[in-house]
């Protein structure tokens, strides 16, 4: 009898190399974004930083040296997209710190006025 195969996905990241980042396994295994890329483990970041910007329309971040979309831009979905496959892992922390940064501000002006 054959055994039945178990249908795995890769991982999305590219690293600076440009080359896939080459993990595969399991759907249940790996981290779900909310535009349906898979992420392994090392690059869940990757994927966190898309969820963020998908629960916030996409806005136009500016942080340290860095920058994702423009103000008022129609193209910033895929400039995270973008950011989030290629980018340099030293961006996307800076930006998931930044973006946490303004998630905390927003809670502490919620908690403030009773929100």
């Amino acid at each position: 009898m054959a055994k039945a195969m178990i249908a795995k996905v890769q991982c999305v990241a590219k690293g600076e190399n440009g080359f896939s980042c080459g993990t595969a396994l399991r759907k249940t295994e790996m981290y779900v974004d909310a535009l349906g890329y898979f992420w392994c483990e090392d690059h869940k970041h990757r994927g966190e930083l898309i969820q963020w910007a998908a629960n916030h329309h996409y806005p136009a971040i500016r942080f340290d040296r860095f920058a994702i979309g423009v103000e008022g831009g129609s193209d910033n979905q895929m400039l995270y997209e973008v950011a989030a496959v290629v980018g340099r892992d030293e961006m996307i922390w800076e930006a998931l710190s930044y973006v946490n940064t303004l998630d905390s501000s927003a809670d502490d002006i919620d908690a403030a006025v009773g929100a």
